[in-house]
This record gives C-alpha cells, structure tokens and sequence, in this order.
C-alpha cells in the first residue's frame, strides 16, 4: 500500500470513486498483425478510422484470416486505443457501435469495458485529461510514439454511479449538438474569410474594366484621344530610334454604325 495523493488530478463528487482503468475493462487485446488484403471476409479497422471519437468505414482493408476474424470481432461498445501514432494524436480513441463486423489492426488496443457505460468511457478518454496523461506516458520513437496497454491501463478514471454515466453522456450529447452546428458554421466563416477579399476584388476589377465603378464625364476626354496620343507618340519613337517600325502595325478596335464591333 503507498499513498498516491499527488496522483489524484483533481477532486470529484461525493459518492463517485477512483480507479484504474485496468479495473473497469477486460484484459485489454492488441489488433491483428497478419498482413491485410483490398478485399475479403471482413474489414480491419485501423488508426485512420478512428475519427473524433467514433469509427468511421472508409478506406478499408480486409482480413481472410478465420483465426484473427473469431478471435478480434468487435462487439458493440467496444473501444479501440490507438497505440502508436504521431505526438499529437497517438492516444485517441474510438467507440464501435456494431454498424457491421469488423476487427482491427495490431497499432490498435481493444479495451472493452465491464457494466461500466461504454459512451462514458469513450467521452473520458477523449477530455483534455486523458489526451494530457497520454502525453505524459508515451515512448518517443525515431518518427512515432507509443503508448502500450499497461501504461493505458494504469489511467485514473473518476466513476460515478451507473445512472449518473448515463445522464452526463446525454448532457454532453446535448451539449454537444449546437457545438458540432457552430464548428459548421465556423468552417463556412473561415472559408469565406478566405475567399471573400478574393472574390470581392475580381468584382471590383470586373466592374471597373467596364466602366462602371467611376462616373463617366464627357469633359474628360474619351479613350480614342488616349489612343491617338499613344499612336503619336510610337510614331516618335520610331522617328528617334527608340522604337522599331514595326511597332507602328497595330490594330485598330472600331464600333460601326450598325453598332458591331469591328477590328
């Protein structure tokens, strides 16, 4: 027995507990470590389909493997710890909600909880708290780091009753809804951001190359003088030398009496 008080993180209700997370799960399982296959008998899901806490069925490989494909089937409410990933997001986790049958791959750990609520579970381990512990216990390798199933195991988790599980998963659901609707609508905001001062130049520049963003006054003169002058002063270029002779064939843009431009 040894005093663990500077482990404890922070304080929680009366009535709720401290434990292990060991204590809440099964022995926890790592994922299959057979190579995978485009198609088969059943999908492995691997660290890409781990996704803001929830599977997601895209980008699949298969197994063909009946040893692996009895022994790793997923059941529902089963979460699945992703072991070995990049700083910043080895740790994340998943819940399966049984949408088909499916096993997972060996940089993936199966913890599958004991009566304790699934979703409850699923929401702890993506707080703030268990994402910071995941930082602190995991191995820095050359390119990835690692968090093994003991040191996941080890985490503390607050427990309140089975009854109170259930009503914070529903709060946060609630929560969480006019949440998820204004990231929308921030990704829309940032996305206009981005393309607004664009789009309101290229209309700025449309409406003034058709003349349109500045009153037209007759007393100002007209672009056919400002041609003639640019004419008059190519043909004094070419006089000193400045210019070639050629520089004297362009064009001459026209509109007709039958109001048709003509070239």
């Amino acid at each position: 027995m040894k005093c663990i008080d500077e482990e404890i993180p922070f304080e929680i209700p009366q009535g709720w507990e401290w434990c292990r997370l060991s204590l809440l799960i099964y022995p926890p399982k790592y994922g299959t470590s057979k190579k995978s296959v485009p198609s088969g008998l059943l999908p492995v899901l691997r660290m890409g389909n781990i996704q803001d806490g929830e599977i997601v069925f895209d980008k699949l490989v298969y197994s063909n493997d009946l040893d692996d494909n009895k022994k790793l089937l997923l059941q529902y409410g089963d979460l699945l710890f992703n072991r070995t990933n990049s700083a910043e997001l080895v740790g994340k986790t998943a819940i399966f909600r049984g949408q088909r049958n499916a096993i997972f791959a060996g940089y993936l750990i199966l913890l599958r909880p004991i009566f304790i609520n699934s979703e409850y579970l699923n929401l702890l381990l993506n707080t703030p708290y268990a994402r910071d512990y995941c930082n602190e216990v995991k191995t820095i390798g050359v390119q990835q780091c690692n968090i093994n199933a003991e040191k996941i195991s080890n985490l503390l988790i607050p427990v309140p009753n089975l009854h109170e599980t259930v009503a914070i998963v529903e709060k946060v659901k609630n929560i969480a809804l006019p949440i998820i609707k204004y990231g929308e609508f921030y990704q829309k905001l940032k996305h206009l951001n981005r393309e607004l001062p664009i789009i309101i130049r290229k209309s700025i520049l449309q409406e003034a190359i058709q003349g349109k963003l500045v009153p037209q006054i007759a007393e100002e003169g007209t672009a056919r003088e400002l041609l003639e002058q640019i004419k008059t002063e190519k043909e004094k270029l070419v006089r000193e030398g400045k210019l070639k002779k050629s520089a004297l064939t362009d064009s001459v843009i026209f509109r007709g009496d039958d109001n048709k431009y003509y070239e």
